[in-house]
């Protein structure tokens, strides 16, 4: 009797092993799968020119360097659709990129946002992170935060864009640990803060 109790519960126990053996297998090919929506910047980005080609702001540039102003100047749209195309080189949200970057989100009361971090799990990525706040109330973007670290030159390049205000590109050095901003470069249409 123990030898019939026996084998049943060996049996049972084979039939929930390889059950349990194809739930991994169906696990890992969902991984493979990819179904993850991350926000489209890029799309929105694309929204930001086809407004200001219908808008008639007066659009400039800043640059100051160590903290000094070297230059302020009238900007074309077509100069300012050429820096757009250059952020929009860093989109994460694509096939071969997208895989090496994990979400968090969070409700940020000091913002009055919620946030969207993307942040790299391998260091061969360019892209640090970026960084999405979103209206709490409405859910239209309120800032972008994009970090690119290119390491053949110790430079951290961070691109802040204000949907319909304006984009800022600081440079920044980074040499045994310590940051100096190197360059920043705000380029306004509709900001009334600096």
């Amino acid at each position: 009797m123990f030898k019939n109790i026996f084998i049943l519960y060996f049996f049972l126990f084979s039939i929930i092993a390889c059950k349990q053996q194809k739930n991994n297998q169906d696990t890992t090919l969902a991984k493979k799968i990819d179904t993850v929506n991350f926000y489209p910047l890029n799309v929105m980005l694309d929204n930001q020119i086809g407004d200001l080609k219908k808008s008639p702001y007066y659009i400039y540039k800043k640059t100051t360097r160590n903290s000094i102003l070297v230059d302020s100047i009238p900007f074309s749209l077509d100069s300012f659709s050429s820096v757009i195309q250059q952020l929009k080189q860093y989109n994460i949200d694509t096939i071969g990129k997208k895989e090496y970057y994990k979400e968090s989100s969070f409700q940020d009361l000091t913002t009055n946002s919620i946030s969207l971090v993307y942040t790299t799990t391998s260091a061969n990525m360019e892209v640090i992170n970026q960084t999405i706040l979103l209206n709490q109330e409405t859910n239209t973007l309120k800032n972008a935060f994009v970090r690119i670290l290119k390491k053949s030159s110790n430079l951290q390049i961070q691109y802040n864009f204000k949907p319909n205000k304006s984009l800022r590109i600081s440079t920044i050095n980074i040499n045994n640990g310590e940051q100096k901003v190197v360059e920043n470069v705000f380029i306004n249409w509709n900001d009334t803060q600096e």
